[in-house]
């Protein structure tokens, strides 16, 4: 399941019961899957387009086509944003289509959000490549006129959205060693946020009512 792009500010939702990760595993998976679908032209009609994008840190060197990208985080994520407490709870209802026959749905708790930064770790072939590739990214982070950086909905994390910040930092990676071996680097760092979710169920119960059979208590 591949994650959306949210193109409109006041675009509604659809949540599901459908979660195959973590908080932090899931906005790093939509981040890959979103840098995977990204392509140019650049000089003298050459194509650019990542070859292969790993959501965790990979031994790039030895597995990778390049072209390269690889999603990961170096520092801790912390869990706050704008519910920092568990008094401040949000619920999320889910659409569940066998509730009316099982008498049975479920809802999304979150008590907060994570906030985690990552890192786009770029390896190229030449200078000419990288330099296109981060141009690539510097554009795919503004993708709407309504914020800076865009929202994904994750589709493997319940459906609910994370909301990536422009990058706050990039950097050249120039040392001999990957120079001998033909590779130009390229980190980039970004602060991500998602709701944490727990998926709840929940069970509508028919009440009881006495019934009087009209016949006397014996004595």
């Amino acid at each position: 399941m591949t994650s959306r792009l949210i193109t409109s500010d006041n675009e509604a939702g659809m949540l599901t019961i459908h979660g195959e990760t973590d908080a932090r595993t899931a906005m790093s998976r939509g981040l890959a899957e979103y840098l995977r679908d990204l392509s140019l032209v650049g000089p003298a009609g050459r194509d650019i387009k990542f070859l292969k994008v790993y959501d965790s840190w990979a031994e790039l060197e030895s597995t990778a086509s390049y072209p390269s990208a690889a999603v990961y985080a170096n520092e801790r994520g912390m869990y706050g944003g704008e519910d920092p407490s568990p008094s401040q709870m949000n619920t999320y209802a889910v659409a569940q289509p066998t509730f009316e026959k099982t008498g049975q749905g479920f809802f999304i708790q979150s008590p907060c959000e994570l906030v985690q930064t990552f890192v786009i770790d770029v390896w190229a072939t030449d200078n000419v490549q990288r330099r296109m590739l981060v141009s690539m990214i510097e554009t795919a982070f503004l993708p709407v006129d309504w914020m800076l950086g865009f929202r994904l909905e994750l589709a493997h994390y319940y459906g609910l959205r994370a909301t990536y910040d422009y990058p706050s930092s990039v950097d050249y990676i120039d040392n001999d060693s990957d120079k001998a071996k033909r590779y130009a680097r390229a980190l980039f760092s970004v602060q991500a946020r998602v709701p944490v979710a727990v998926v709840r169920q929940f069970v509508t119960l028919k009440p009881r009512i006495p019934v009087d059979d009209g016949e006397e208590p014996a004595e």
